[in-house]
């Protein structure tokens, strides 16, 4: 089925106005949307992954873009594709498609006004569904990472790679995520799907954070100064003109990449090499020791090594999926 046939499956869902389907519907918008995002944003998600974890000493290429040419001409950007959608489908479950949920209940418990939430809650709110969301995508993440850090050329007589990061090695996943997933839960039990979850966690609910201060934020902040539809009076729901919310997305990017950049470097190494660090911890202990703090896009080292990477991918993810999830949100009778 084409995209164009989405809104006739889309009115196929329970025209049902009860809470429990608007919910559901809700969670379906913003599954879909970020699995879209990130399907075609694909390309950028890899060479970030492969930046993290390839060494210096073993990159010819000097600068970002040339190690991306490199990757492009001898092995191609597309592998991972479908657990990538999988992640971050499953990731925005919580991410965004609880968020609301979480702020208005959060607000409320303060006392506050739930059509006035401060910067304070739509962080500590995004924390919370982040957390939530990205817990629960915590298996095929780690599927994601590990196929997309190994992404090569293996040898069809050895089975060995022959590029990347783990040349003269073996893939972890050869016959994919949900044969490596089987393998985990063969080997470590279901508890064996959560290894690393910490990491993933802080990371998912940094990224989170970051994106709804920025997303939400921007939006609030420019209510009544860029074009906007109109606001229902009964609480702080409107339809956002697509400028807002592409602003608005930029934004998002911006703050999840200040949030979340050091969790992304941790979580990427500790899960891309297992067994190589005790705990997540000592992965950040090592980084920290060897390479420094670095800094967001000025200095590209230590736990801000691939931030610009981070920025680049995440920009043009939020920038279609969040659109395309207030656009499902519209069409399944929700507002944005």
């Amino acid at each position: 089925m084409g995209l164009d046939g989405l809104p006739h499956a889309l009115s196929c869902l329970p025209d049902d106005d009860e809470p429990s389907f608007l919910f559901a519907r809700g969670l379906f918008a913003s599954f879909l949307s970020a699995g879209i995002g990130a399907a075609v944003t694909n390309p950028l998600e890899l060479v970030k992954v492969r930046w993290q974890v390839t060494p210096e000493s073993m990159r010819t290429a000097t600068n970002m873009s040339g190690f991306a040419s490199e990757i492009v001409a001898k092995e191609g950007v597309m592998r991972g594709i479908s657990v990538n959608f999988m992640a971050i489908g499953v990731s925005a479950i919580g991410r965004v498609g609880l968020y609301p949920t979480v702020r208005d209940v959060f607000v409320g418990a303060r006392g506050g006004d739930v059509a006035k939430p401060t910067p304070g809650d739509m962080f500590i709110s995004g924390l919370l569904a982040g957390a939530i969301g990205y817990f629960i995508a915590t298996p095929v993440f780690a599927q994601k990472t590990i196929i997309q850090a190994e992404a090569g050329l293996v040898d069809p007589k050895s089975g060995l790679l022959t590029t990347g990061a783990k040349a003269g090695s073996a893939p972890t996943s050869p016959n994919g995520w949900i044969a490596g997933m089987a393998a985990v839960a063969k080997k470590d039990g279901i508890g064996g799907w959560f290894k690393g979850s910490g990491p993933l966690v802080v990371r998912g609910a940094t990224l989170s954070a970051g994106n709804q201060l920025g997303y939400d934020g921007f939006k609030t902040a420019t209510s009544g100064v860029l074009p906007e539809g109109t606001r229902a009076a009964e609480d702080r729901s409107h339809t956002s003109s697509l400028m807002q919310q592409i602003l608005a997305s930029i934004m998002g990017a911006l703050g999840s990449t200040v949030c979340a950049t050091p969790a992304d470097v941790v979580t990427t190494r500790y899960l891309a090499e297992p067994g190589k660090f005790a705990s997540p911890i000592a992965c950040a202990t090592t980084i920290m020791s060897q390479e420094g703090l670095g800094f967001p896009f000025l200095k590209e080292a230590g736990f801000y090594r691939g931030s610009t990477a981070l920025f680049v991918k995440l920009a043009p993810l939020y920038m279609l999926s969040l659109p395309l999830n207030e656009g499902l949100r519209s069409m399944l009778g929700l507002s944005s």
